[in-house]
C-alpha cells in the first residue's frame, strides 16, 4: 500500500507543473525566425517533422524545447527526456524476518535526440524503447 501511495505521489509531482507547448505556441514564440524559414521548412515544422539542414529555430518549432543540451567540439545534441517510474527492490530486516520492499522512483530516459553541426540539423532519432 505504501508503494502505491508513493507511486501516485510521484506521478502527481511529475505531471503537475508542466504546461505542454504546441507547434502553434512555439511558432508565435519565435515568429520572426519562423517567418524567415523557407516554405518547405515551415511546412515540415508545422507537421512536427525535421529535415536535414534546418536551423535550431525550425527544430524548436517542430519538436519543442529539449530537456538537455550537450555541447561537443563540432556538434550540439538536443535530448528529449521523459521521467519514468522505475522499481527498486531492497530487503529490510524487521524483528527476525527479512521483508522485501519495492520503491518506485523517477528515472530520466531519452526518447529522442537531434544532432546539429554548425547550427543545422545533421541527424535525428526517436526511440521506441528508452535510451538510458
Amino acid at each position: 500500500m505504501k508503494t502505491l501511495i508513493l507511486a501516485l505521489s510521484c506521478v502527481v509531482l511529475l505531471t503537475a507543473c508542466t504546461t505542454p507547448s504546441t507547434v502553434e505556441s512555439r511558432k508565435k514564440e519565435r515568429g520572426t525566425a519562423y517567418a524567415a524559414l523557407s516554405r518547405n521548412e515551415q511546412a515540415a515544422a508545422d507537421q512536427g517533422q525535421l529535415r536535414a539542414g534546418m536551423n535550431t529555430d525550425a527544430a524548436y518549432v517542430a519538436w519543442g524545447k529539449p530537456t538537455k543540451i550537450v555541447y561537443e567540439e563540432t556538434t550540439t545534441t538536443w535530448l528529449y527526456q521523459e521521467k519514468e517510474l522505475k522499481e527498486h527492490d531492497s530487503m529490510t530486516v524487521r524483528g527476525q524476518y527479512p521483508e522485501k520492499t519495492t520503491v518506485l522512483y523517477p528515472n530520466l530516459v531519452v526518447r529522442a535526440k537531434i544532432v546539429f553541426t554548425n547550427g543545422v540539423v545533421k541527424e535525428w532519432q526517436r526511440f521506441d524503447r528508452p535510451m538510458y
